[in-house]
């Protein structure tokens, strides 16, 4: 139920926090509102009583209760009940009491009014006989004070402006009543005839008003009273000596003079000055207790003022380290704000080694270099922990001492040492982790207050932070870099495995296509001994080139698989693969390009004497073929080509011999050059500037030779004046070729019986020729199923056979399932496997069941004789 006396949330509570009223947590006012309400309807009672017993039946001291008219005790009464439901909240209650109040004065004033005289003042004994009334009547104050006490009641409860007149009413009462009481304090005759009630009424009257004002403690005079302000401090040590000590003064007075002890112009002159005396008593002590609250007071602006530049100076620094994206510069920021703002003799920023157990100086404040210098503590200075200070510190206290020279420890003891006494260590702290400190030095001993370490404390937090967040950017950002540098091989590796695969997927039929072809040009060159020497060269160049597209083939694959360093690596003479190059690179120089009127020089400029290099000689003249196409392409108008070999001098002198040497091999151009970005881009593979003519895979293989090689790639381009490619080889250790491997002449030289299966005619007519040159004796199977049949036919009505060459890769059935049902049959029968994927096979260990030997194709007659001659032995070795 919601009454006027429903206050506003207390400061410090919540705004409409579940409607708890003020007095409610006080129940100071409360109670004293109960205690006069019982008071008041307590009295009321008693006239009531006494009007009913008589004036001679009551005691002498209660004798003047007789005489009080009963509708007075009747409107106390009424009085008492409206204030006892004021304090309980039961406002129809109070609203009834206060009613009845207001009618009783009312009433009693219109009676006067009028002249009447109506046994109102028996009321509720009217039915007692008005012989018995006689002079006891309601006096016309105590009408007065009861219309205005029922009407403040009523009002009470409303608008601001209302509950004015709720005070204003209840102080007026309040005055007529003090007025009333001063007649029977001091005698004499009433100042206001009017305004005089009996002694009990105008007690139960002033009773009444101070209930009714402390009802509403949060109004008036009571609200001031409460409160806990510098003025309801002054009002309550003042208000109530105030208002005692002049009555009790003026009492004196008079019984002094009554009884003769001051004549009467000297007590009128003690009673002015006792009241001089009080008043000036009580103007001081509530001029003592203001001076002392606005000293408080202006403490408190001080210190709030400092606090405030010292949090402005906080969210400076807080912005100035969130600019920055290093922890050097955030700490650096950090320090010499310290010295410039709050300020400091020294300052600085330390980190914490955990595993060392050490401090290293990280930032130094530009003011405290000097300072520095005689600590010993400049930057990357690293010092011990002690036990006290610094050891509290690094477990995330604020560590502050007043004076370093009372301290017996070898930090404090240097800061001493350097005219510092107070210190201040505060932890820097990221994620319940110290990982440094900062240091902070004045030279006053106790140099520092409460809110200045209080200062530090939430700086080091935010320089904590910062850091914290930066370190975690630069992290952040190299993991960005890594991940990008990641994504970047994957997609170039992802690239390389593509044109592996479809490398891969093109080699073996490449190398079948090639296969008889390099087998009649060597057949050719070993045995045609009537050609001229011209017809020599050509077939020796033919022979050379298609040994190149055989070892191209494979590269291809090994652009995502890499070969181990120097395998199968022979010396390599760097000049004579120019002259080779050349040769066979004639009509990209100078036949294709005179037929559309455009000459390119060529010149070569090959250094004597040149060392070799180790190197696989197919693959290196397959890198300088490419790099001959790619400067006549950058020449479409015509220029000059140049190749060169050189050899380069070590960097360190007095290097003896040729350790340390390097040859260089140079393919020149006038062309038109490159840009930066292609320049940056030219080793990826797929990457090309020549459009729909280009595959983007040249300058790649280049690069995976060279790789290969241990040898460096130098490019030096401008546009429009051309481009050199510099391949770095290192000179070889081994400086002369190894001979090739010799046929054991200690084995008899037997003709073999040798079954072929391939599914190529040609191919297979062409091993079988070659084959059969030697002496031995071949049988061609065109296929997987013929040569099995092939097989167990020889073994079933014979003669069987010594050796079995079959290719992987054939329809239907493959060599796998051939050499199964070979092993199967006769399991001592050596099988040779010939395929175009042998040399991937082999490196890669992926050698078939059943299968005693990989070749790849194109084969060479010697590869061809070396691998009979090893089976051959074999078999003789395991035969019984």
């Amino acid at each position: 139920m919601s009454v006027f006396l429903s206050l506003a949330p207390w400061p410090g509570d919540e705004a409409g926090g579940g409607g708890q009223r003020w007095y409610l947590k006080d129940q100071g006012p409360i109670l004293l509102v109960r205690t006069a309400a019982w008071l008041v309807a307590a009295g009321g009672a008693a006239i009531l009583l006494a009007f009913l017993a008589g004036e001679q039946r009551m005691p002498v001291l209660l004798a003047g209760l007789a005489r009080v008219a009963p509708l007075t005790g009747f409107a106390f009464l009424c009085a008492g009940v409206a204030l006892l439901a004021g304090a309980r909240q039961v406002d129809r209650l109070l609203r009834g009491g206060a009613a009845a109040m207001l009618a009783i004065g009312l009433a009693r004033i219109v009676q006067d009014l009028l002249g009447a005289a109506p046994p109102l003042d028996l009321f509720p004994f009217l039915w007692l006989s008005g012989e018995r009334l006689g002079e006891i009547r309601m006096a016309p104050a105590t009408a007065g004070n009861l219309v205005l006490l029922g009407s403040a009641l009523l009002v009470a409860r409303g608008r601001p402006r209302a509950e004015l007149f709720y005070q204003v009413q209840t102080l007026a009462v309040l005055l007529v009543s003090a007025l009333s009481m001063g007649y029977f304090v001091y005698g004499g005759k009433p100042l206001i005839l009017l305004a005089q009630m009996s002694v009990w009424v105008t007690s139960l009257m002033l009773v009444t008003c101070l209930a009714m004002l402390w009802l509403r403690p949060d109004r008036g005079l009571v609200r001031l009273f409460r409160s806990s302000t510098e003025g309801g401090m002054v009002v309550r040590y003042m208000l109530l000596p105030a208002m005692s000590i002049p009555p009790v003064l003026g009492w004196l007075r008079i019984k002094t003079e009554a009884v003769g002890i001051f004549p009467p112009g000297s007590a009128m002159a003690v009673f002015a000055l006792a009241n001089i005396a009080t008043i000036a008593g009580l103007i001081w002590s509530a001029a003592s207790w203001l001076d002392r609250a606005d000293s408080r007071r202006r403490e408190a602006e001080g210190r709030t003022l400092k606090q405030l530049e010292q949090l402005q100076l906080l969210h400076q620094i807080t912005r100035a380290t969130a600019e920055r994206q290093d922890p050097a510069s955030i700490f650096q920021v950090a320090v010499r704000s310290i010295e410039d703002r709050l300020p400091a003799d020294f300052s600085c920023v330390c980190r914490y080694d955990q595993a060392n157990s050490t401090l290293e100086v990280v930032s130094i404040g530009v003011k405290s270099h000097k300072v520095a210098g005689h600590l010993g503590l400049t930057e990357k200075s690293v010092f011990g922990i002690d036990p006290n200070g610094l050891q509290r510190c690094l477990t995330g206290l604020l560590v502050y001492e007043e004076d370093v020279a009372q301290i017996d420890m070898p930090f404090p003891q240097r800061l001493a040492a350097g005219g510092l006494r107070s210190l201040v260590l505060a932890p820097l702290q990221a994620e319940s982790r110290v990982f440094g400190l900062m240091v902070v030095a004045r030279r006053e001993v106790s140099g520092f207050t409460s809110v200045e370490c209080e200062f530090l404390r939430q700086l080091c937090d935010n320089v904590a932070l910062a850091s914290s967040q930066a370190e975690l950017n630069t992290a952040l950002q190299t993991a960005y870099v890594d991940l990008r540098q990641t994504q970047q091989t994957v997609i170039q590796q992802e690239r390389l495995r593509a044109l592996g695969e479809m490398a891969s997927g093109i080699a073996h039929d490449i190398n079948n296509s090639i296969s008889p072809a390099a087998i009649h040009a060597e057949l050719l060159l070993e045995r045609e001994k009537s050609l001229s020497p011209e017809g020599l060269t050509r077939l020796a160049t033919l022979q050379r080139a298609i040994g190149d597209v055989a070892h191209t083939v494979s590269r291809m694959q090994e652009l995502y698989r890499r070969r181990a360093p120097n395998q199968n690596s022979t010396g390599v003479k760097l000049n004579l693969l120019v002259e080779q190059v050349l040769e066979l690179t004639r009509s990209r120089w100078r036949d294709m390009p005179q037929e559309r009127g455009i000459v390119i020089e060529v010149v070569t400029n090959l250094a004597a004497d040149l060392p070799l290099v180790s190197g696989i000689e197919s693959e290196i003249r397959e890198a300088l073929t490419n790099l001959v196409f790619n400067a006549v392409d950058a020449m479409p108008e015509g220029g000059r080509l140049d190749l060169r070999t050189r050899v380069r001098k070590p960097d360190k002198p007095g290097t003896s011999g040729k350790a340390g040497h390097l040859v260089l091999l140079e393919v020149a151009d006038s062309g038109t050059g490159m840009s930066e970005e292609t320049r940056a881009r030219c080793f990826e593979p797929f990457y090309t500037t020549k459009g729909d003519r280009g595959s983007g895979l040249g300058l790649s293989m280049v690069f995976s030779v060279a790789e290969r090689h241990e040898a460096d790639v130098e490019i030096e381009t401008e546009l429009g004046k051309g481009t050199v490619v510099r391949l770095v080889f290192p000179v070889a250790q081994i400086q002369a070729a190894l001979p090739p491997a010799e046929l054991d002449s200690n084995l008899p030289q037997q003709s073999l019986r040798i079954l072929v299966v391939d599914d190529d005619p040609i191919l297979l007519e062409t091993l079988c020729d070659a084959l059969s040159g030697d002496g031995h004796r071949v049988v061609a199977a065109g296929g997987g199923a013929a040569g099995i049949d092939a097989f167990r036919k020889s073994m079933a009505k014979g003669p069987r056979f010594d050796l079995v060459f079959t290719d992987l890769g054939m329809p239907q059935i493959d060599g796998r399932r051939v050499a199964a049902s070979i092993k199967e049959a006769s399991a001592t029968t050596p099988i040779i496997l010939l395929t175009g994927w042998g040399q991937r096979m082999v490196d890669e260990g992926d050698l078939p069941p059943h299968v005693d030997l990989i070749m790849s194709k194109p084969p060479r007659i010697r590869e061809l004789r070396q691998a009979v001659q090893r089976m051959y032995r074999a078999s003789q070795k395991s035969a019984p």
